[in-house]
């Protein structure tokens, strides 16, 4: 049987047949793709051809390309789930693909598949146990405490998880698209795959997350750290901040936040702050002036809290290759519009090249209409590209207060 779409967009393709093959002999796009068998079922692809869907979910099926050894392209958007499934010359040009243990690649095509992963244990949150723990086993299901080896999925509306010991994993899916979903990382993440926070899902990374493959961060999905304590004032008592290592790339979707807002030092705390007036990349022209603080090439400090409001955090991202930002990377003081705020954040990206739409959006400001505190740090690192014309949003550091000062901004190329 061949089906033949033409280059058209379908809503779901969902195939569910006795034996027998099906092919596809061009690519084609569309936001569900479900292959479930019931026999011995193959699936043919287009060799050097796009398939390209939002969810994705293969079950005891046949994959392969209709050209052995070209391969044929899977480039999923938000989710992923193959259980039980045989795959070869294949390519996953988005999200990475995590089969399940009883998956394999086709004998004698063993290595014909990039970014397939066979033999990971799928488990997903249901937080029966009722403690909100990541490190409870009975909140998994299976009810084992996820491993190196486990594709990890956090989706139940309204789930609440919080792990404070050192966690490994497979990959990590966020979310559902929709529900409100959070986890709390108070430990260190490693995931040998990627990281996918999709819409209504909130990842609070406090300590760094060393992730191999790729991190997306969706639209309405946001990844940030928690606030800085009341008792900190010094640099050494700032101990969170975003910071997230990536080997693949690092997408920050239209709608999608790394949120730093306020997250600094609180009211009358920090290096920076002196009463209403508050520095950290700039200064403030009064007469109690606050000294600036921090480097302007390893930006890292908290923004810090003037007599009324709360300085803006820090986020930190070193990416192997693109980092693209469609969404907002944000460190500003809190709140925006108020009058005499704290200071700006830092925000230090290191990626292979920067690129991005005109809604794009980089800032560590002081964030007053009325009197405001000194803008905060940026520092911008390209080890691949030349120059920043594949990013076309904003970048700002500065304070929009006459009698403030602005930040700083460093690129390197």
């Amino acid at each position: 049987q061949t089906v033949e779409f033409a280059g058209v967009a379908v809503h779901d393709v969902v195939v569910r047949k006795t034996g027998g093959s099906v092919t596809f002999p061009s690519g084609f796009t569309c936001a569900d793709l479900d292959l479930r068998e019931t026999g011995n079922l193959v699936f043919r692809f287009a060799a050097g051809e796009t398939v390209t869907c939002a969810d994705f979910s293969a079950d005891g099926v046949t994959l392969a390309s209709t050209e052995e050894r070209t391969k044929w392209l899977l480039d999923i958007r938000s989710s992923a789930t193959a259980n039980g499934i045989t795959v070869s010359d294949s390519k996953a040009v988005g999200l990475a693909v995590y089969a399940d243990s009883s998956s394999r690649e086709q004998p004698g095509r063993e290595g014909s598949c990039e970014r397939w992963t066979f033999g990971a244990l799928a488990q997903t949150w249901t937080g029966l146990a009722g403690d909100g723990k990541w490190e409870t086993a009975e909140n998994w299901s299976p009810a084992v405490v996820p491993g190196p080896t486990s594709r990890v999925v956090i989706a139940v509306a309204s789930a609440s998880v919080t792990a404070t010991e050192a966690a490994s994993v497979q990959n990590l899916v966020l979310g559902n698209g929709s529900d409100k979903v959070s986890l709390r990382l108070d430990n260190v993440l490693a995931s040998a795959g990627g990281v996918d926070g999709t819409g209504g899902a909130t990842l609070t990374a406090n300590k760094p997350m060393t992730v191999a493959g790729n991190v997306s961060v969706r639209e309405n999905g946001k990844l940030t750290h928690t606030e800085l304590s009341s008792s900190a004032t010094k640099i050494s008592d700032a101990t969170y901040s975003v910071n997230v290592t990536c080997g693949g790339n690092l997408t920050v979707e239209a709608g999608g936040l790394i949120d730093a807002i306020g997250k600094g030092y609180r009211t009358n705390k920090g290096p920076g702050s002196n009463g209403q007036a508050t520095a950290h990349g700039g200064a403030v022209n009064v007469a109690t002036m606050a000294k600036c603080y921090g480097s302007l090439t390893c930006p890292t400090n908290c923004g810090s809290g003037s007599d009324r409001y709360v300085g803006g955090g820090a986020v930190r991202l070193t990416v192997g290759n693109d980092l693209v930002v469609n969404g907002s990377v944000i460190a500003d003081s809190n709140p925006a519009g108020g009058n005499g705020t704290g200071s700006g954040g830092s925000v230090w990206l290191t990626a292979g090249a920067l690129k991005g739409g005109s809604e794009g959006v980089i800032s560590a400001r002081s964030a007053a209409v009325g009197y405001a505190g000194g803008g905060g740090r940026i520092l911008l690192v390209q080890t691949k590209a030349t120059d920043l014309s594949a990013y076309k949003g904003t970048v700002s550091s500065g304070s929009i207060n006459a009698d403030s000062g602005p930040g700083t901004l460093y690129v390197e190329n």
